[in-house]
């Protein structure tokens, strides 16, 4: 969804639109994958798996501005970031779905 923004150029409403949307689901997928440490380990090992979580967040924050400063000076242009943040939460996504053990899909059920 972050991705089709940069399609918009010429438009600051179209874009703004697409960004609120792209907010809405990352924030929603947010509140999903933070119980994911919690569903699958034990007490003990739920706060370590969030602070492992949380320390290579403030890592991709802190590498992702020079990663995108990189791309911008490589390829010249502005939208392209956009499409290299885009493809990385999309690698997360399916690294996230692929990693997950099936018994976490199934909280809540009998």
């Amino acid at each position: 969804m972050l991705c089709v923004q940069a399609f918009f150029a010429g438009s600051l409403w179209l874009r703004l639109i697409v960004l609120s949307f792209t907010a809405f689901f990352q924030f929603a997928a947010g509140i999903a994958f933070w119980a994911i440490a919690s569903t699958c380990l034990d007490r003990r090992a739920a706060a370590i798996g969030v602070a492992i979580i949380s320390s290579i967040g403030a890592t991709g924050g802190f590498v992702s501005a020079s990663l995108l400063g990189w791309v911008k000076d490589l390829t010249g242009r502005l939208d392209d970031r956009i499409f290299v943040v885009a493809s990385f939460s999309l690698i997360g996504s399916f690294l996230v779905l692929a990693i997950l053990p099936v018994s976490a899909l199934r909280v809540g059920t009998s």
